[in-house]
Formats: structure tokens, C-alpha cells, sequence
């Protein structure tokens, strides 16, 4: 059973990726069955007291025998967050919109955030340049045009109610056509 022998290596090797025992958990997430249903591999996130971790997770791979081949993943260190929220989720939501209208030049009334979820952002576990702040609880939405031209990703500290991360998640290019004369273009 994928879920039994995964819940068992996480249990067992969950602080090497970096979860405390006893402050959060690695939940199971997602399980997926391999080739022909041979093995498979299961997803955890991380959570502290039921709020996930973004970009807390561990996958582990699993052979059809039950025994674990890999793992891969990181985890938030010695969490201690306050999980209650003094900014509500529609001030984030607004802060976001009004986030995106300065940063994408756009008008709020073309604008629709998702639904904020609280959730604990560590800037280590994605690199990010501010991560002497450490870890907080923040209100993660999407703000969007409703064709896609605007897609902004958006966390707002659900303390203060600044904004803690936000970039653009379009994969935009810029298409160039290269002219050497030859095709006299």
C-alpha cells in the first residue's frame, strides 16, 4: 500500500526535509499510481495546525515491492506562526486588486481575486531574497482579467496586511523575427 509505506518513511525521515515533530505535519496530499499501477508515489504537505505550508512538501517514490527508491522535497523548519488572522480575507483580497491595479496598469472593475486562503509563506523555501523576515501567515490569492492578460499571484501578511510576495504568472516571450537581408525581410 503506497500510503501506508510512504506514511511511514515521512514519519520516520520527516525532520531531515526539515519537519518538526510535534509543531506541524506532513499530511498526505496526493497519491499516484505508477506504470501499469506498479508503485507509485505519494505527495505530503506540510501544515501547522491545519494551515498548509507553501512550498512545504515531500514526495516520495515507491516501488511495487513497498520499498521507498526516492525522496524529494523541503520543509519549513521549527514553525512558530500565530495561525489566526488579524487582517480579514476581503482586506486582502482588496489590497491585492489594488496591488495589481499599480503593478499591471489596470482598472479594479477589470480585475477578480480567487478567494484568499490563509496559509504560512517561509521565503527560504522558495529562494526568495527576503527571507530574513521568516516565515508568516498570509492570505494567498489570484488576481485576474478575466481573458488572462493579467494573472498575478498574491500574498498578503494576514498580520500587518502588507504585501509579502506577489509576481506575475504569465509565461510570456517576446517574439522577435531575425532579418540578415537574405529573405529581405
Amino acid at each position: 500500500d503506497l500510503s501506508t509505506a510512504g506514511r511511514h518513511f515521512v514519519d520516520r525521515y520527516g525532520t531531515l526535509f526539515g519537519a518538526a515533530s510535534g509543531t506541524s505535519s506532513l499530511t498526505e496530499a496526493a497519491t499516484f499510481a505508477g506504470w501499469s499501477g506498479v508503485g507509485g508515489a505519494v505527495r505530503y504537505q506540510q501544515t501547522l495546525r491545519g494551515v498548509p505550508v507553501i512550498a512545504g512538501q515531500v514526495a516520495v517514490q515507491i516501488d511495487a515491492a513497498g520499498a521507498v527508491v526516492s525522496a524529494t522535497g523541503r520543509a519549513s523548519a521549527g514553525l512558530n506562526v500565530d495561525t489566526t488572522a488579524n487582517v480579514s480575507s476581503d482586506q486582502a483580497a482588496a489590497t491585492a486588486v489594488a496591488t495589481t491595479v499599480r503593478r499591471d496598469g489596470a482598472t479594479a472593475a477589470e480585475l477578480t481575486a480567487s478567494a484568499p486562503q490563509l496559509s504560512i509563506y517561509d521565503p527560504a523555501l522558495i529562494g526568495a531574497a527576503d527571507d530574513l523576515a521568516g516565515p508568516r501567515l498570509v492570505w494567498r490569492t489570484d488576481v485576474r482579467t478575466a481573458l488572462g492578460e493579467i494573472d498575478r499571484f498574491v500574498l498578503i501578511d494576514a498580520h500587518a496586511g502588507y504585501v509579502a510576495l506577489t509576481f506575475s504568472q504569465r509565461n510570456d516571450f517576446l517574439a522577435r523575427q531575425i532579418c540578415d537581408n537574405m529573405e529581405n525581410a
